[in-house]
């Protein structure tokens, strides 16, 4: 029985506070696989009313308090986490936090990438069936849940006459969420707005197949404007927290990159660097991507500003370029790769008689 291994299974319904203390009690000792792949950010869940945000109570800190309240070795739990900077913030906070044992390793695992190429269809020949003639609009803007950084994004696209110039989606009533009273007055009525025939933020395009309505307006338009889960620390910045720049990656970026489509983030700082960290390519010869390294108070106008300048004549010549179909090439091929390989050494994957799985 020592020689088992056990996978804790932390969902997002997870009372992380009590409920995960238990599960982890449950191991007794044995070396455990903690899986939380599909959260990011410093918290165990991106809510405000969370017990770890109201207390500002970082995921690290959590769990070691947890090791240490049922006597559970940290040296012998690893955790998969969303955050692709995982290792490294760890190695950060133990410089700052001194544990006497560490964690026995901190991974990422691209948990949203595997969900969309699960349940959606593979539209990677968009970019090929698009060569011939140009495109009547300039890119994509989807933005489901409400946060800061989508509101300055959408305000700023309004204020520029840009909506009509793309395909964009707006899928909370004005009336569901606090963050719809900052939108633009002259949005109120074009809200909501979805190409997945769906106005129920819930119903994630990961989970289900949203339909060739959805894969559409990748034919439509040269580029995709990705507004990432996360934008500061958090869902705001956290002075406490500084120090710490975590960046996770949705589905969102995974299906430009899925579907063979240049892209520019509006996300964490670094987000481009990370991705170039994975092995994927980007473009510097379609964006100034510079505004990568930028603080948060000037990385998303350096972004927005861009997008005033374009044509459909000068992205065309752009996008369909040898440069950007190789790019595009090396991207896909890499994200099914990663998959492939995730799929070998994910612990939830793992159904041998030595995994105990606590769920």
């Amino acid at each position: 029985m020592s020689d088992n291994i056990c996978v804790i299974h932390a969902q997002e319904h997870y009372d992380f506070q009590n409920t995960l203390k238990g599960r982890i009690a449950m191991c007794n000792g044995r070396e455990a696989h903690l899986l939380h792949s599909g959260e990011g950010g410093i918290y165990p869940r991106g809510s405000r009313e969370d017990y770890c945000a109201i207390n500002h109570i970082d995921f690290f800190t959590l769990i070691h308090k947890h090791c240490e309240d049922v006597n559970f070795p940290p040296n012998k739990l690893n955790l998969w986490w969303g955050n692709t900077n995982g290792a490294e913030l760890y190695e950060q906070w133990c410089e700052r936090n001194n544990p006497i044992k560490k964690f026995k390793s901190v991974n990422y695992h691209p948990l949203w990438l595997g969900m969309l190429m699960d349940n959606t269809d593979d539209h990677s020949d968009n970019y090929e069936k698009g060569k011939t003639n140009l495109k009547e609009k300039y890119f994509t803007f989807l933005s489901g849940v409400p946060k800061h950084h989508r509101v300055k994004t959408i305000n700023f696209l309004c204020e520029n006459n840009l909506l009509d110039l793309i395909e964009w989606s707006w899928v909370s009533r004005y009336e569901v969420d606090p963050l719809n009273k900052n939108l633009d007055p002259k949005l109120i009525n074009l809200i909501p707005k979805s190409f997945e025939g769906h106005t129920n933020i819930k119903d994630r395009p990961t989970k289900h197949n949203p339909g060739p309505a959805f894969f559409e307006i990748y034919y439509n338009t040269y580029f995709d404007l990705v507004t990432e889960t996360y934008y500061e620390h958090e869902y705001e910045y956290i002075e406490k927290f500084n120090w710490w720049e975590p960046v996770f990656f949705s589905e969102k970026i995974w299906r430009s990159i899925y579907n063979k489509r240049p892209f520019i983030i509006i996300g964490q700082k670094n987000s481009i660097k990370e991705l170039q960290k994975l092995g994927f390519k980007t473009f510097p010869h379609i964006f100034d991507e510079s505004y990568d390294s930028m603080e948060d108070d000037k990385r998303i106008y350096h972004v927005l500003n861009q997008l005033t300048s374009f044509t459909c004549e000068k992205l065309h010549n752009k996008i369909y370029t040898q440069e950007t179909e190789l790019i595009l090439e090396h991207n896909y091929d890499l994200a099914k790769e990663i998959i492939n390989q995730s799929a070998e050494i994910y612990p939830a994957n793992k159904n041998k008689d030595n995994y105990i799985h606590i769920r």
